[in-house]
């Protein structure tokens, strides 16, 4: 099943499934874009006689979700002509009746060839007579090559041969079942139909992310699409930089002619003698898009091209006729135009040139363009795109001008307009300014032609669509003519190769966002970086968040072990946990609000009535009722989660399924299944459980008992007390497994009350079984490290007494490191008041394990002091009634003690964070990315660089530009805080990776959440003595030394600093501790 999924993909997708998942044609593109069909290459198999051997495993009849499994089995069986094993006999007889010759004879067409050619024709004829015809049309026009089409069809028999007694063996039937040689029918065809769901599955959720995205694109509004829609987006802001230096050039250009106006009209005013000489001196010297009086004669338009030429060296490809295209739009547009009316426009273009941000004018202009073309498919006219951009930018001058001329009426419109829109902001300005329609017409075409031809002679792209740099370029945007009712008009229109740049931007666009559901099918195994998993979907082994660098590490990488591990962790058969799911969907019906269920009703808005007519009570009633309505959005949002999480769990409730795995840049792994998976909630968690039962055995009745007790919160004791807690409450216990909702309801009481709940019905089940040894138990149990970044800080660093408390080292009872510090915080508080401190005396008594928590099990991972002040509020809150001006001060204080309390308990892994921190400090400073290999080979970059993304704010919208990352300077504080966690969680995922395959190596079903393990309750003994293996074979390695040697290799002129000098522990005593994971 592991090999055969994606080769029997193709008779299951069929043509009309192949259909849906065509390339998306946006409304606004339909008539200037072609679709590719190369895209659908990949949905296909090449060889066809491969696809005709192929379709005796499969039919095209067509399958409903919700259909059992048995009967889809039977429709496909029934359409089958002869068994598998007749099928590898005769095609194996075929194989020792043919040589080399005879292929050879066949690929070339020699005479020779007839018998070979009967003999595969007759072959397919018994595979399925119905494609026999089909075959042998399509054989004879391609030309296939005969010898790899039997090398294919004997590679894939051999492995579907593979695969199914491996499915027999697990599934505990004998392998004479069939005979060696044969396959079991049945078998065969509940896969088909599984290959068949699995495609389904992975349609629907393709299909809903295309249809969800063509929704966003049709009700986009036209203005917003250059900036709204990415995949425009990503096109037509690489003209950004191009068109923001020719512009600013060219306004240098304005403000030097508009600099001379000034004085020539002083010199007109000076001399009344020369008055209508120095008048037609100053039209001559107007710049070459302005608007004319009279026609310029031919030297003086001459010198002035000449002098644009002389300060304009970016542009290697100037446009003259663009340039008098667009002078002769404007005095066309002129004629007949009062001459002061003409004069005050150029005199006001002028000046706005000078004010207004270039950046600005450039968006705006640059996105009001495309944004035309696209909501036109016959192409815009030239004139009513140049008097759209005019005013969108006019607009935006004369909303800035505001400011000058009346601040009030600009702070009015401020706070309101990021709701409204540009047209009505546009007749907000036009009432403030009260300029007539001539002028303000004016102005905006004088605005759109400068624009436009600005954006004609700096946008440019590849003549043919490769991106080699070196490429022909030519226009991005060109202009046409049509006739309209015997008038010719021209046009605009974007080059066919950026509409297909954008159409490859959607078609990628339209299905990246695709909520994937778990596979019914065993996932394909990794082999390369960008192969696995999915059988349709593509998708990449890490998620690299868009840094090309780490990419390009990952693509030379050797990734074996990574490859090995994730594999692992992707075959795991799960199921759905069907009396908990149950249970789950009664206590939505009934209103939510348990455990963690959000309820299905809202908070009700506080009454204004029940509060005076004082500002501060207003006030006090404004900010509650803003509160009540975020928790009420909150919980909308809660509720659509819950439902899909619910929806997916009853789609797969019937089924086998598989969770395919991918990392992240620092190696950790993650489900691909964004929804309903291991990793998510409480109430997640319990709906899932092992597709494999096992029996408990000796220990495994304790061990459910110890995984009840933890997830009650009594994991701080030793393993006899949390037996002994259990045994205490098994009344408890029946009572929450047979009348869950309407009992006592003891399970909610619980730190993770589904999983308790759960476990409650697992451990009833097995009691009342009379026999618990032999019990077939599916229920994961976790075995979860003790504060596992400390855990790793304290073995690099040798600490011992670190490692004593984070349970590095044997004891008699766990060691609570949140204990201890809150111990010791509180310690401090108590001191703090007995010398008046004010806040200290409000906090005696409430300093919590519970209250620091969070903060201590992030320190490790770079948390921030700001972070760890939010943290700790957000604990004070849930646990007490305090002013919120109070747990301002109160958390702020009790950050700052608990990392003074840090600093004191684990000297040893403050020291290994701050030698970390400083050669990340040193290689920044030398402007390169930290990078290194973990243990496994996987190579780590951190991304992180200065800037990259800044914002320009206008009416139509904000635009967001990204800079290309590669080009950025790297963010030396970003380095700095970000490796000592990031280097921590590349050990801590190389140790799950290690012990996940050294569990399967030893036949142990392994699931991880970063630093919890889960295992079936019979093997968790066993699992526990690879965890510590893993770790100490791990730590026994010179991490430290290895990282130093190299950095010094990677970055020979940056001065490393040296290793500190390692403690005393024994890394060896990590088997003997029985709380190291528990």
């Amino acid at each position: 099943m592991l090999n055969i999924s994606k080769r029997i993909l193709s008779s299951s997708i069929g043509s009309s499934s192949s259909s849906s998942i065509s390339r998306l044609l946006v409304p606004s593109l339909t008539n200037t874009t072609t679709t590719n069909n190369n895209n659908n290459k990949r949905w296909t198999n090449q060889h066809s006689l491969t696809n005709t051997m192929l379709k005796s495993f499969s039919t095209s009849t067509s399958f409903d979700m919700n259909q059992s499994t048995s009967s889809s089995s039977s429709t496909s069986s029934s359409s089958s002509s002869s068994s598998t094993s007749d099928l590898l006999g005769a095609f194996q007889k075929l194989k020792a009746s043919s040589n080399k010759q005879d292929i050879n004879d066949m690929n070339h067409g020699g005479v020779g060839s007839s018998n070979m050619k009967d003999s595969i024709q007759k072959l397919m004829s018994t595979i399925n007579p119905t494609t026999t015809s089909t075959t042998t049309q399509t054989t004879e026009k391609k030309g296939i090559n005969y010898a790899e089409e039997i090398e294919m069809i004997d590679e894939q028999l051999k492995m579907l041969q593979q695969s199914m007694l491996k499915k027999k063996r697990s599934a505990g039937f004998d392998d004479t079942n069939g005979g060696e040689e044969g396959f079991d029918q049945s078998e065969l065809d509940r896969i088909q139909s599984l290959v068949e769901l699995e495609t389904k599955f992975e349609l629907q959720v393709t299909e809903q992310a295309r249809d969800r995205y063509r929704e966003l694109v049709t009700s986009t509004q036209s203005i917003s699409r250059g900036s709204g829609l990415r995949p425009i987006k990503n096109v037509v802001f690489q003209w950004q930089q191009p068109l923001f230096s020719y512009m600013e050039q060219e306004i240098q250009i304005l403000i030097k002619e508009y600099q001379n106006n000034l004085i020539n009209n002083n010199n007109n005013n000076n001399n009344n003698s020369n008055t209508n000489n120095n008048n037609n001196n100053n039209n001559n010297v107007q710049p070459s898009t302005s608007t004319s009086s009279s026609t310029s004669s031919n030297s003086t338009s001459n010198s002035s091209s000449k002098k644009r030429k002389q300060e304009k060296q970016v542009l290697s490809i100037p446009s003259v006729s663009q340039r008098e295209f667009f002078n002769e739009m404007i005095e066309k547009y002129n004629e007949g135009k009062d001459k002061d009316t003409k004069q005050r426009i150029e005199e006001e273009f002028q000046k706005m040139m000078t004010r207004m941000d270039i950046k600005k004018i450039a968006l705006l202009g640059l996105n009001g363009t495309v944004s035309e073309i696209l909501s036109k498919t016959s192409g815009p006219k030239t004139n009513s795109v140049s008097m759209t951009v005019g005013s969108l930018v006019y607009t935006q001058y004369r909303f800035e001008k505001l400011k000058e001329s009346d601040p009030k009426a600009f702070r009015r419109l401020s706070s309101t307009y990021g709701g409204l829109s540009s047209r009505s902001i546009e007749n907000a300005v036009r009432q403030q300014f009260k300029e007539t329609m001539e002028f303000e017409t004016g102005m905006a075409f004088r605005i759109g032609t400068f624009i436009l031809r600005c954006i004609m002679e700096s946008c440019f792209i590849n003549k043919y669509q490769i991106n080699d740099g070196e490429s022909e370029q030519v226009p991005a945007f060109y202009i046409d003519y049509r006739f309209v009712r015997g008038v010719r008009v021209s046009s605009l229109h974007l080059h066919q190769n950026v509409l297909s740049l954008i159409q490859d931007g959607h078609d990628l666009r339209e299905v990246a966002n695709a909520r994937l559901l778990p596979m019914v099918v065993t996932p394909e195994p990794w082999d390369s970086p960008n192969n696995g998993c999915y059988l349709h979907y593509p998708t990449f082994i890490m998620r690299t968040n868009g840094s090309k660098l780490q990419t390009s590490s990952i693509i030379s990488a050797d990734l074996s072990k990574i490859y090995e591990g994730l594999n692992i962790l992707g075959e795991v058969p799960w199921n759905i946990n069907r009396p908990v799911l149950d249970i789950i969907l009664a206590a939505w019906e009934s209103g939510g609000g348990i455990g963690d269920l959000p309820s299905r009703f809202d908070y009700e808005l506080p009454l204004a009535a029940e509060y005076s007519e004082s500002a501060e009570q207003r006030k006090k009633h404004a900010k509650l009722v803003k509160k009540v309505k975020q928790l009420n959005h909150d919980l909308h949002s809660l509720r659509c989660d819950l439902s899909y999480k619910l929806d997916v769990g009853k789609q797969l409730r019937e089924h086998d399924f598989y969770f395919p795995h991918n990392v992240d840049f620092r190696g950790r792994s993650y489900p691909i299944p964004p929804h309903l998976n291991h990793l998510g909630s409480d109430f997640c968690r319990a709906m899932l459980t092992f597709a494999e039962k096992k029996p408990l055995g000796a220990r495994g009745l304790m061990w459910l008992k110890v995984h009840l007790a933890n997830l009650s919160g009594v994991d701080k004791v030793s393993f006899d007390d949390r037996i002994a807690f259990v045994d205490s409450h098994m009344a408890d216990v029946y009572d929450s497994a047979d009348n869950p909702l309407n009992g006592a309801r003891w399970w909610l009481a619980a730190d993770k009350p589904w999983q308790a709940l759960a476990t409650c019905i697992e451990l009833a089940n097995a009691v009342r079984s009379g026999d618990p040894a032999n019990f077939m138990s599916s229920l994961p149990l976790h075995q979860d490290g003790s504060c596992n970044g400390l855990q790793h800080y304290a073995a690099l660093g040798g600490d011992e007494f670190g490692a004593f408390k984070v349970n590095l080292l044997p004891s008699p009872k766990p060691q609570d490191v949140y204990s201890g510090v809150a111990q010791l915080v509180s310690a401090t508080v108590e001191h703090d008041a007995a010398n008046g401190h004010e806040v200290a005396k409000a906090l005696l008594g409430k300093v919590q394990r519970k209250i620091i928590k969070q903060t201590v099990m992030t320190s490790v991972y770079g948390v921030t002091y700001i972070g760890a002040r939010a943290q700790i509020q957000n604990a004070l809150e849930e646990k007490y009634q305090m002013d919120d001006d109070f747990v301002f001060q109160a958390s702020s204080y009790l950050a700052k003690e608990t990392f003074k309390s840090l600093d004191k308990m684990f000297l040893g892994a403050r020291s290994i964070m701050a030698w970390l921190s400083q050669c990340a400090s040193a290689i920044a400073k030398s402007g390169e990315c930290v990078a290194w290999y973990t243990p496994l080979g996987l190579p780590v970059v951190q991304p992180y660089r200065k800037g990259g993304k800044f914002s320009i704010k206008t009416i139509a919208n904000e635009f967001v530009l990204v800079d290309d990352e590669e080009h950025l300077p790297v963010c030396s504080r970003q380095q700095r805080s970000a490796f000592p966690p990031n280097y921590i969680h590349s050990l801590d995922s190389t140790h799950m990776f290690l012990t996940a395959i050294e569990a399967s190596r030893a036949n142990i079903t392994f699931a991880s959440v970063h630093d919890s393990f889960w295992t079936h309750a019979a093997t968790t003994d066993d699992l526990n003595s690879i965890i510590r293996e893993q770790f100490v074979e791990l730590h026994q390695r010179p991490l430290l030394h290895d990282l130093h040697t190299w950095f010094t290799k990677r970055y020979p002129t940056v001065n490393i600093p040296p290793v500190p000098e390692k403690g005393h522990l024994d890394i060896e005593k990590v088997k003997e501790s029985p709380y190291f994971f528990h």
